[in-house]
């Protein structure tokens, strides 16, 4: 997935807000882990749903 600095912007701040919902967070961590843009982290499905003990399929 490539994002935007934009879109990077919002998520990291869903992720430092403390009144985001659980699964709105864990969907924001996930989708700036999976950023393949130049200042994204390009982790791969697998290595994500290890981090966060999930399902590969919720990465995807």
């Amino acid at each position: 997935m490539l994002l935007t600095e934009d879109e990077r912007i919002y998520l990291g701040s869903l992720i430092h807000t403390g009144k985001v919902a659980a699964h709105k967070r864990l969907h924001a961590e996930i989708l700036l882990k999976a950023d393949i843009s130049d200042l994204g982290k390009k982790w791969l499905d697998r290595p994500i749903s290890e981090a966060f003990g999930i399902s590969t399929r919720t990465v995807e």
